[in-house]
């Protein structure tokens, strides 16, 4: 029996998930790998938040709230993520898995891929091509990311997909040299150097604003890391002048203060000076005669 339901789940033409009731990936079937792009041993043991474009994780963590209190799901439509980085509508239908005792522990989740999803790409270009203008003439910094992971699943490094305009003058760098390059073939060292900031945004799960000092530019930046699904967004500001002006803001008052410390005490010992020329004068003329 066992045998011939896995023969089932093995050629549904429906991916089918099974994942816990914390929402980490237990079981994958071949259509799931066809519609999402992730091999077995790619998937299971992630969060099913991998699937999820960052805007519609709400979404999945109400399903997740459902099947905890024992309430399936069906013909629910959403969103999915590919490991390529594409959105696409799809029809989700999600039921409990219980253990013998009858409590929750999971959940099997049916996913279809919606054929109508024509307003959503049109709907996705015309985003595309404001994305596209804001992209190149924001003054910002922005770099686009792709992750590579480990065989354990760990952040291994980091590839770029884009980078705007800024980013390249900010780095002294043409298109050529930079898009489809690893992050240490553009800067070596940078992969260590920035992991535990983008560790941090995926722990987090939402944008996390750092500042860092980078020696390769000797810039100081104000850096926001953006996760989306497998990949990232990286944008940055310039704040080496600022900084600059603003430490020597505090080096002008600091001699100021300094200064206003030597006058005091130069018109403090100029007094006393002067009372010990007074004294000598006195001491010189002696005792008035009669």
């Amino acid at each position: 029996m066992r045998d011939w339901f896995s023969a089932i789940v093995s050629s549904s033409e429906d991916g089918i998930i099974g994942k816990s009731a914390e929402g980490v990936i237990r079981s994958w079937n071949t259509a799931a790998t066809r519609l999402f792009g992730y091999l077995p041993e790619e998937i299971l043991g992630q969060p099913i938040y991998r699937l999820t474009p960052f805007d519609v994780i709400e979404e999945e963590r109400w399903i997740l709230s459902q099947i905890v209190r024992g309430t399936s799901i069906e013909h629910y439509e959403s969103e999915r993520l590919h490991k390529n980085g594409f959105r696409f509508r799809v029809g989700l239908t999600v039921s409990p898995i219980r253990n013998a005792a009858g409590a929750v522990i999971g959940a099997s989740e049916i996913v279809r891929r919606l054929a109508d999803d024509r307003p959503l790409k049109d709907e996705l270009l015309a985003s595309e091509e404001r994305y596209r203008s804001l992209f190149k003439h924001m003054e910002e910094e922005v770099h686009y990311w792709q992750l590579l992971r480990n065989s354990a699943g760990g952040i291994e490094t980091w590839r770029l997909l884009d980078i705007n305009p800024a980013g390249l003058r900010s780095w002294g760098k043409s298109l050529e040299e930079t898009r489809g390059k690893l992050s240490d073939e553009i800067f070596p060292g940078t992969t260590e150097f920035f992991r535990p900031f983008i560790e941090r945004a995926f722990a987090v799960g939402k944008p996390y604003r750092f500042q860092v000092f980078f020696p390769p530019l000797r810039q100081h930046g104000l850096l926001t890391c953006v996760p989306l699904g497998e990949r990232f967004i990286l944008t940055g500001l310039d704040i080496t002048e600022q900084l600059r002006a603003q430490e020597e803001r505090e080096d002008a008052a600091r001699r100021e203060v300094l200064l206003r410390e030597i006058h005091h005490r130069l018109q403090n010992n100029l007094q006393v000076i002067s009372s010990l020329l007074r004294l000598q004068r006195s001491a010189e003329k002696g005792p008035a005669t009669s």
